[in-house]
């Protein structure tokens, strides 16, 4: 998942497409988190939308993926707006953990997990 794996994570996704089959919320999440860790913010941001236009739901770990790569990329202002749109959208205790998570930390720190 580190730098230059997102390159293979776009090219998993796009096997499991071919094959007949649709990536669910973990290898949509996982994609996004790679991109994020790759400075792929814009391909991070273009998978979360492909995933809500294919009825695919994200979950905390996919918007926290998504979020993250916007404060690597120093795109606070987005990332702010992810965070309110997953506070919107998630189950309250899944929104609270995760609100809280990140507005603790300055903006364009990243998570103690990476």
């Amino acid at each position: 998942e580190k730098g230059g794996h997102w390159e293979m994570a776009l090219s998993l996704l796009d096997d499991v497409r071919s094959s007949g089959l649709e990536p669910d919320v973990i290898a949509y999440s996982a994609a996004i988190s790679a991109c994020g860790k790759g400075g792929q913010w814009e391909k991070a941001l273009a998978l979360l939308g492909e995933m809500q236009d294919r009825e695919v739901e994200p979950n905390v770990i996919t918007y926290s993926a998504a979020i993250s790569a916007c404060e690597v990329a120093r795109e606070d202002i987005l990332a702010k707006d992810l965070l309110r749109t997953a506070i919107s959208k998630l189950p309250i205790h899944e929104s609270v953990e995760a609100g809280q998570a990140r507005l603790a930390r300055p903006p364009g720190t990243s998570s103690p997990h990476g």
